[in-house]
């Protein structure tokens, strides 16, 4: 299982990361999901945008560089929304509501998955 740790501050943000990587997952993404545990992370490669039509509750998107560094912070985007790309942006951690925040995770922060 893999984690997101943010290596500037040194401190393990999410325990637990679902990786998105084919057309279908990424399409897929976070819907059919009642909620996204505190813990959990959804990491959707090649993505600038997000939607969450369909969605049943709000999540914080960070967006991150093909580095892992963050680029932008969209949060607590409420269920049947469409941002605008990110510029810069090559991958997206979606997360539950608040935890950009409560993880103190800021623009220009390292990002890294991994064990």
């Amino acid at each position: 299982m893999a984690e997101l740790k943010n290596m500037t501050k040194q401190k393990t943000v999410m325990s637990n990361v679902l990786i998105a990587k084919t057309f279908k997952d990424r399409s897929k993404g976070l819907l059919g999901h009642q909620s996204l545990d505190t813990n959990t992370a959804m990491w959707i490669h090649n993505c600038a945008w997000i939607h969450t039509f369909f969605m049943r509750f709000a999540i914080d998107a960070v967006f991150v560089d093909r580095h892992l560094k963050v680029t932008t912070i969209k949060p607590h985007i409420p269920p049947d929304r469409l941002t605008w790309p990110a510029l810069g942006a090559s991958s997206v951690f979606e997360m539950a509501a608040g935890m950009a925040q409560a993880n103190n995770i800021q623009v220009g922060d390292q990002l890294h998955v991994g064990n």
